[in-house]
């Protein structure tokens, strides 16, 4: 049986993270160039069907500060693994 070549592993070192809260919202983030292989990530959540992925963020934080600074850092589009753990994290804390 042939096994299949591992994909490369690509690292990611970020700068120093900002210490104050202007710093943390003045910094323009931006997408990686490799951002758009994030949707590429398969997720496999057990019990199966039991998590069902969000679209945006704002189905499933309802907090309006939370989802205000989401917007402050141009957060727009979510992660494959942020479209199935935030829910999820809010199902187990409720």
């Amino acid at each position: 049986n042939a096994h299949p070549c591992p994909q490369p592993t690509e690292h990611y070192v970020s700068s120093a993270s900002p210490t104050t809260e202007n710093n943390i919202f003045d910094e323009t983030v931006t997408k990686g160039q490799n951002f758009e292989k994030y949707h590429q990530t398969q997720v496999r959540c057990t019990p199966l069907k039991k998590v069902k992925p969000i679209e945006l963020y704002r189905e499933a934080i309802y907090t309006t500060q939370i989802l205000s600074n989401i917007h402050r850092v141009h957060f727009q589009e979510l992660t494959t693994i942020q479209r199935y753990v935030i829910l999820s994290i809010r199902q187990q804390n409720a």
